[in-house]
C-alpha cells in the first residue's frame, strides 16, 4: 500500500498522517478496532461545510403533491486513503487499520457515498459516531457492486469516524474513494436517536403499524423497506413476489422517486424500520446497498428495482403479493414511512375511485383514489408504497395527493393492473419480470422469505449443558477441531422417529481463523448408522466468509435444498490442515450421553473431551421441517378453533365442519406438501358445513382455514 503503519498501544512508534479541510449495509458481522473515547492515536479531521445556498434550496417549502421528501444536502468530496487519513497497526488483531473522521457543524446526521468501492476479501469497513453508539459495517468483499459504488445509511451525529481494517497477510485491500456526504442539518427541536434521527418525526395524526394487530397486517408490514437515494431523498417502496417464487429481489415503488440508473444503484434499502409496539421507538435497521432498474414508464408512475444481492434470510421480508384485474377492493390500507419515520399504517374503510393525477404526465384514469383514511394519514416519504386490498394483494403505489391529516387528502395510487401490461415493451411493463414463464395470471399470492423462525431445531444438548472451548490437553489446537492429531472430520449423531427435512444448520464456533481467502470447511450430512455412512450431501463453505458472518460465535447457513433423512443421520464438517483454524464448541463433562464423533485415519471413534473418555456433543443445531420446505410458507399448525374435514380421504370434495360458529370472510387454503397454494375459496357468513370441490391431483394437502384475515385452524387432508 506504500503507507506507513502505525502501530497500535506501542508508545515508541512515530506517527504519520495526512489531514485535509474541504469545504464543500447488508452488514457483516465485526466491531472496530478503535474507540474514540479510550485510544490516543490522532485521526484527521475532514470538515464538510455546506453552501449555503444549497441549505437556502433545501429550507424552500415543498409545493408538489408528490410524496417523496427530501431531507439532507449533497456536498461533493474526494477522499482516498492515499491522500487523507492515519494508518496505524494493531499486532493484537492482525489488522492494518486506516482511519478518518468527518466533522459538520450542527449535523444531524452524514451519510456516505462511496463513488468507489471494491474490497478484498477480510477486508472490513466501518463508521460510525464519536461515541460508539450507532455503528454501520462490517462492510466486506461481499459489498462489491458490479458498478462499483456504496452508498450508506445516515450516521447520527456531528462527527463521524471511517474505518478500514485490513488483514496483516493481506498487501492489497482493493481501493475505495468517498465522494458524497449527505449532511442533513435541521432547525428547531430534534428527538434524540442512536439508530436513526426521523425515527419520530411523521406527523401526529399517524398510526404505528404495530398498533393494528391484524394478522395479515402484520404479515404485510415485512414487505416495507424505507429507500434513500441521491444521499437526500426518501421515498417507500415494497418487496414484491413474482410467479416462480423463485424470491427474486424485486422492490417496487414510484417512477416520480427516481428513474436514473446511477441514483438506483446507490440507493440504500432499509427493513424493519419499526417500533416494536404500540409505542413510538427507536428501532434496529437492516439495510441493503445498490439496486438496477428493471422497468418503469414515461406514462405510468410505477419503478420497478432489483436488489444489487439476494435478500438475507434473517431480514425475514414477505414476497407481497399482487392482483393485476382491476378489480374494486371494498377497503384498502397502506403501510410507509412518512419523513422517512418508522412504520405507519393509514386505513381507507371504503372502496377507492379511478381518477387521473393531473399534476403530471401520466395516463388518465390509471390511479386509484383514496378519498381519506379512517386510521392514518400520507406524508412527504411516502411515495411508492403500495396500496394493499381487502383480499391482502398489493394492488396500487402511492404516487401522491393532498395535505398531510387533512379531512379529505384525496391520495392517488399508480394502478397495479395498468403497470402490469398496458405497455408492450418488457422494460416499460411489470408483467415480463413478474410473469417470467408468461403464465398469464393475474393474482400471485405472498411468500415468506425466511423459513427459518418456522423450522423445528434438532440438538442433542440439554438445559443442563453448557458449551464451551476445549483445547486439546496434550499438543496443541482444540478437541474439536485443528490439533496435532490431524483430524479432518467431526460428526454429531442425531437420532430421529421417523423422516425429517433438513433445511439449514446452526454452528457455535470456539476458534476461527484463516490466514488467507481459498480455505474452507466442508459441512456434511451423513446416513444413518453405527458410524457415519454414505455421505448424502455437502456444501463447502470458505473460513473467510464465515469469519466475516459470525453473530455472537454462531454462524448460520441454509442447505441448497431440503435433505431427506429417516430414523437418523450424522451432520459434521470436514476441515484441511494449512494455517488455518477451525473448531466447533462442545458440551461440557456432565452431557449424558454421547452423540459426538472423529475420525482419525479414516476410522471413526467416539470425541473425547479429555482423557478419561467422557462423553461430548458437538454444540451445533440443525432445522428440520415434517414436509419438504418450499420457497413459500408452510402454515402453522397450532388450531384455534376445531375444524373438522370429512370424509378424509376424499377424492375431489370433502366438507369443512365448523364445530364453532363462525362469522365474517372465512377463507379456505389448500397448499401441496411443498407449501405452495393450490386451491382458495372465500365465503361470506358460511354455514357451519362448507363444500370444497377441487381438481387436484392426489395426494397430501394442508388447508389453512381463516376467519377475518385471522388463521383459525390448519388441517390435512388426503386427496386419492
Amino acid at each position: 500500500m506504500g503507507t506507513a503503519f502505525l502501530r497500535k498501544n506501542l508508545p515508541w512508534v512515530i506517527m504519520s498522517f495526512l489531514t485535509v479541510i474541504t469545504h464543500s449495509q447488508i452488514k457483516y458481522p465485526g466491531s472496530p478496532d478503535f474507540n474514540p473515547a479510550t485510544d490516543t492515536i490522532f485521526v484527521p479531521v475532514v470538515t464538510i461545510e455546506v453552501p449555503e445556498q444549497l441549505l437556502k434550496n433545501k429550507a424552500k417549502p415543498v409545493e408538489s403533491r408528490f410524496k417523496s421528501q427530501d431531507f439532507a444536502v449533497p456536498v461533493d468530496v474526494d477522499i482516498t486513503t492515499d491522500k487523507f487519513g492515519v494508518w496505524y497497526q494493531n499486532t493484537l488483531i492482525n489488522k492494518n487499520v486506516w482511519l478518518i473522521r468527518f466533522k459538520s457543524a450542527n449535523a444531524l446526521s452524514m451519510n456516505f457515498m462511496f463513488d468507489y468501492f471494491q474490497l478484498t476479501p477480510g477486508c472490513k469497513l466501518f463508521l460510525y459516531d464519536k461515541n460508539q453508539e450507532q455503528i454501520l459495517g462490517a462492510f466486506t468483499h461481499k459489498n462489491n457492486k458490479p458498478w462499483n459504488t456504496l452508498s450508506t445509511l445516515p450516521v447520527i451525529g456531528d462527527e463521524v469516524y471511517v474505518e478500514l481494517q485490513v488483514p496483516l497477510y493481506s498487501s492489497y485491500f482493493g481501493d475505495f474513494s468517498i465522494g458524497k456526504v449527505g449532511v442533513e442539518q435541521i432547525s428547531g427541536v430534534q428527538t434524540k436517536s442512536t439508530n436513526d434521527e426521523w425515527y419520530d418525526q411523521a406527523a401526529a395524526c399517524h398510526t404505528n403499524v404495530n398498533c393494528v394487530t391484524v394478522d395479515n397486517i402484520q404479515q404485510q408490514k415485512r414487505a416495507v423497506c424505507r429507500i434513500i437515494y441521491a444521499g437526500s431523498s426518501r421515498c417507500t417502496g415494497t418487496v414484491i413476489n413474482n410467479l416462480e417464487g423463485d424470491k427474486t429481489p424485486y422492490i417496487l415503488t414510484a417512477a416520480h422517486c427516481f428513474t436514473s440508473e446511477y441514483l438506483a444503484n446507490n440507493a440504500v434499502f432499509a427493513f424493519n424500520f419499526e417500533s416494536p409496539d404500540c409505542t413510538t421507538q427507536d428501532a434496529p435497521l437492516q439495510s441493503i446497498s445498490g439496486s438496477s432498474i428493471v422497468s418503469y414508464s414515461n406514462n405510468l408512475d410505477f419503478l420497478l428495482l432489483r436488489l444489487s444481492e439476494d435478500i438475507p434470510t434473517d431480514f425475514n421480508v414477505l414476497y407481497s403479493g399482487w392482483d393485476a384485474r382491476g378489480i374494486d377492493p371494498s377497503n384498502t390500507y397502506t403501510i410507509h414511512h412518512p419523513q422517512g419515520a418508522i412504520k405507519k399504517i393509514s386505513i381507507d374503510e371504503d372502496a377507492p375511485a379511478v381518477g387521473t393525477f393531473n399534476e403530471s404526465y401520466f395516463d388518465p384514469n390509471t390511479h386509484w383514489l383514496v378519498f381519506d383514511y379512517e386510521t392514518g394519514s400520507s406524508e412527504q416519504g411516502s411515495s411508492g408504497c403500495g396500496l394493499i386490498s381487502d383480499e391482502n394483494y398489493l394492488i396500487g403505489t402511492l404516487t401522491g395527493g393532498g395535505t398531510t391529516c387533512s379531512a379529505t387528502i384525496r391520495d392517488y395510487y399508480q394502478m397495479f393492473s395498468h403497470a402490469f401490461n398496458d405497455y408492450s415493451e418488457p422494460d416499460e411493463q411489470l408483467k415480463a419480470w413478474l410473469d417470467p414463464a408468461n403464465k398469464n395470471l393475474l393474482t400471485c399470492e405472498p411468500l415468506e422469505g425466511s423459513l427459518r423462525g418456522m423450522a423445528e431445531v434438532l440438538t442433542n444438548l440439554t438445559p443442563i449443558d453448557s458449551v464451551k472451548t476445549k483445547k486439546q490437553e496434550i499438543g496443541w489446537g482444540y478437541v474439536s477441531g485443528h490439533n496435532y492429531q490431524l483430524n479432518q472430520l467431526f460428526a454429531e449423531h442425531f437420532r430421529l422417529n421417523g423422516s425429517k427435512y433438513l433445511y439449514g444448520a446452526n454452528i457455535n464456533l470456539a476458534a476461527i481463523y484463516s490466514s488467507d481467502t481459498n480455505q474452507s470447511v466442508v459441512f456434511t450430512i451423513w446416513e444413518e448408522g453405527a458410524e457415519p455412512g454414505n455421505i448424502i450431501y455437502e456444501k463447502s463453505i470458505s473460513i473467510a466468509d464465515m469469519e466475516g458472518n459470525l453473530e455472537e460465535d454462531i454462524f448460520k447457513f441454509d442447505f441448497d435444498s431440503s435433505i431427506f433423512v429417516h430414523n437418523g443421520f450424522y451432520f459434521g464438517y470436514r476441515i484441511n490442515y494449512y494455517s488455518d483454524t477451525f473448531a466447533v464448541k462442545t458440551t461440557s463433562l456432565e452431557a449424558s450421553a454421547n452423540h459426538a464423533f472423529t475420525a482419525i485415519n479414516g476410522n471413526w471413534q467416539m470425541l473425547q473431551l479429555n482423557d478419561n473418555d467422557y462423553p461430548a456433543s458437538l454444540a451445533m443445531e440443525v432445522l428440520a421441517f415434517d414436509y419438504p420446505p418450499s420457497n413459500g410458507s408452510l402454515p402453522d399448525l397450532t388450531p384455534l378453533k376445531q375444524v373438522q374435514l370429512y370424509p378424509n380421504p376424499s377424492e375431489n370434495q370433502f366438507q369443512v365442519f365448523f364445530k364453532e360458529g363462525v362469522e365474517g370472510v372465512v377463507t379456505i387454503t389448500m397448499y401441496d406438501i411443498s407449501g405452495r397454494p393450490m386451491y382458495r375459496k372465500k365465503i361470506i357468513n358460511p354455514d357451519p358445513n362448507i363444500p370444497i370441490i377441487h381438481n387436484l391431483p392426489g395426494g397430501i394437502y394442508i388447508v389453512a382455514i381463516s376467519e377475518n384475515n385471522s388463521r383459525i385452524s390448519t388441517e390435512k387432508v388426503i386427496v386419492y
